[in-house]
């Protein structure tokens, strides 16, 4: 504990305490080997010499070099004095989580950027911030259009500080690359040693081949490689389709990725959901998340539809996975006192207008007895529609207690509300087309 109190004052602490923190981790064997003694002796020599920092001078710009390795990041905050000398005020370092582990270069070189300026917070809110680093598309991160996922979450929580980010060639960049990567030995097996694996991959010819066999691609092929191009190149063409290597592409229109989609033959698509679906790396994503891995990197027509039906007929996910929505509830079916009790009222037509002027049929239906009663009409207003009701329905048969309609015009106007307020009547609209 003591330890990792003035940590901040230990240069490479991290890595000098990762043997002892090894042992603080859960399943592990406890084992106190010349390892662990090494790094616990070296640590109480470096608790008891004098750090080489100084005291922070709010007047001067500050300085921060960040670098990611494959599991820990690094960072120093610096102030200059002069312009070939630089001073440290705090040294910082963590090893990354394992989700972290799996994050793109960039996004571990972006998140040692957005952990130092928060764990520096402190020193530099409101100052003026230099951040140089070695991996140079750092600085296309701050210039997104349309940033996603966790690279817009970092950007927003960066954008409170006034920073700018620099590159800075990786030879030079020493102090921060020390902090983030340790020494490595013949003796113990290093994390940072590369593993190429060679992944075999379909030449264009297969790829060909397959095309040719969906005869909806073939015509488009077979067009692309006609000699007199027709009209139906220049519609393929403006759908984005292109043809290289004898291989059909497609490029889509509104995406900010410059990589061609490949067109897949019908019977392969079955095979692409179950390598980005089923697969255990695909983790049985939902429509939208296994669309958006498929659509990355393939393409064919109706592509969303076959995507949400195979997912929706997933076993697994049937079996397994919880549903969000709540299940639905028993159907509540009204019991009606008495006759008249509730009536439902709509509008058919136009009709062949008759000899007397009439287009329209006014429709009243008593919801228990099943009574209906038709009324002629010249006029489908909200107007003749009130006075047909109070003068042919009510003051003929009573005045009921709910009237049902649908959101017609005519049902819901003022002068059908007025009526209902009135005459104390309950009006309750149903969806269009919807039966009473």
């Amino acid at each position: 504990m003591t330890c990792s109190w003035y940590r901040k004052f230990i240069p490479n602490f991290s890595d000098v305490a990762r043997p002892l923190s090894n042992l603080t981790k859960k399943n592990i064997v406890w084992n106190w080997s010349e390892q662990e003694q090494q790094a616990f002796q070296t640590l109480k020599q470096r608790l008891a010499t004098p750090p080489v920092l100084r005291q922070v001078d709010p007047t001067k710009p500050y300085i921060i070099r960040t670098d990611a390795s494959s599991y820990a990041l690094g960072a120093v905050l610096l102030q200059v004095d002069s312009p070939a000398n630089e001073r440290s005020i705090e040294y910082a370092n963590r090893f990354l989580s394992s989700a972290a582990k799996n994050y793109s270069t960039i996004e571990r070189e972006a998140l040692a950027v957005v952990w130092a300026l928060d764990k520096f917070r402190g020193y530099i809110e409101g100052s003026d911030i230099a951040v140089p680093s070695d991996h140079q598309p750092l600085k296309w991160l701050m210039t997104l259009s349309s940033p996603t996922g966790r690279l817009a979450r970092w950007a927003l929580q960066i954008q409170t500080y006034n920073f700018k980010i620099d590159y800075f060639p990786g030879k030079c960049n020493v102090l921060a690359d020390m902090l983030s990567r340790p020494e490595c030995n013949d003796k113990q097996t290093c994390e940072l040693q590369t593993v190429v694996i060679d992944v075999p991959s379909r030449t264009a010819g297969e790829l060909r081949t397959e095309q040719l066999k969906d005869l909806e691609l073939k015509k488009i092929i077979d067009c692309f490689e006609d000699v007199n191009k027709s009209v139906d190149f220049a519609n393929w063409t403006e759908r984005g389709y292109v043809l290289n290597q004898g291989v059909l592409y497609r490029y889509f229109p509104h995406s900010e990725v410059e990589e061609a989609q490949l067109v897949v033959p019908s019977h392969e698509r079955e095979k692409i959901l179950k390598l980005h679906h089923d697969a255990p790396t695909a983790s049985h994503y939902l429509t939208d998340g296994t669309f958006s891995r498929i659509s990355s990197r393939y393409y064919w027509t109706g592509m969303r539809k076959y995507i949400a039906d195979y997912v929706k007929n997933c076993a697994e996910c049937i079996r397994y996975k919880v549903r969000n929505h709540k299940p639905s509830g028993l159907l509540q079916t009204p019991v009606p006192s008495q006759r008249f009790e509730s009536i439902a009222i709509d509008l058919f037509g136009p009709l062949t207008e008759t000899s007397e002027g009439m287009k329209w049929i006014f429709i009243v239906e008593d919801c228990t007895t099943k009574w209906v009663k038709l009324f002629p009409l010249k006029q489908a207003t909200a107007k003749e529609c009130a006075l047909t009701q109070l003068n042919e329905v009510f003051l003929r048969y009573g005045l009921p207690r709910l009237l049902i309609s649908d959101n017609g015009t005519q049902f819901v106007s003022a002068i059908m509300q007025l009526l209902c307020y009135v005459l104390n009547m309950n009006q309750s609209p149903v969806l269009v087309l919807c039966p009473c």
